[in-house]
């Protein structure tokens, strides 16, 4: 996980979507005293898949902000055999 400045991701979380997809919720928090907008990019790699998500979002000074993507890979295969990564800039 890459941090850039004052936001960092802090925690995240997956599950499987009404679809049937895998949904990841990724927390970032801003430590600044300034607004800070960041691009999060989230990778789901299942064996051969590979899918990837960006979002940019603007977090206030002291909060925490939720980015919530759903990639294309199927949540029964993931969760036995997946794998995320992330990138913050």
């Amino acid at each position: 996980m890459a941090t850039t400045e004052s936001v960092r991701i802090t925690d995240f979380d997956f599950a499987g979507s009404e679809d049937g997809n895998t949904h990841v919720v990724v927390e970032l928090r801003n430590d600044g005293y300034e607004y800070q907008t960041r691009t999060v990019t989230i990778a789901g790699t299942c064996g051969e898949k590979r899918r990837e998500e960006t979002e940019t979002v603007t977090v206030p000074p002291g909060k925490t902000r939720s980015v919530n993507v759903t990639l294309g890979i199927r949540f029964e295969l993931f969760r036995m055999g997946g794998d995320l990564s992330f990138d913050l800039e």
